[in-house]
Order: C-alpha cells, then structure tokens, then sequence
C-alpha cells in the first residue's frame, strides 16, 4: 500500500490497511475491498512459486518497494 487506505475481508480475515502495509495474497484467493473516501494508491506484484511467508507485513519505505519494483 503506498497511500490512502482501505479494509478488507477474505480468507484471511480482516485487515485494516494503510501505507506501509504488505497483504500478500495466495492464487484464486477471494476478497472484498471497501476503500476510504480518501482512495488509495496500490501496487500488485506478481510472486514467483508459492509463497510460505506471513500474510501481512509492514514496511518504513513503500516509496522504497515501488522503486525496486520498477
């Protein structure tokens, strides 16, 4: 999440998300977005392979993943 917010609710429960947040997704996974009335800027990057990790993270620099990402 780079800016704004949104919450949402999916099979991994329900996450109120901000900058800085991470919520990583697995294949076909559903969900529901409810953005803020102040929108939000996200940015989705594909994952090689199947993912292992935790489903939600938070990072100092979103600014600094959007960069690598380029």
């Amino acid at each position: 999440m780079l800016a704004g917010g949104y919450v949402e609710a999916g099979d991994t429960g329900r996450h109120c998300v901000s900058s800085g947040d991470v919520i990583v997704h697995g294949a076909f996974e559903r969900h529901l977005d409810r953005f803020d009335p102040r929108g939000a800027e996200v940015l989705v990057l594909p994952l090689n392979g199947r993912w292992r990790g935790p489903v939600r993270a938070r990072v100092a620099d979103p600014d600094a993943i959007a960069r690598l990402a380029e």
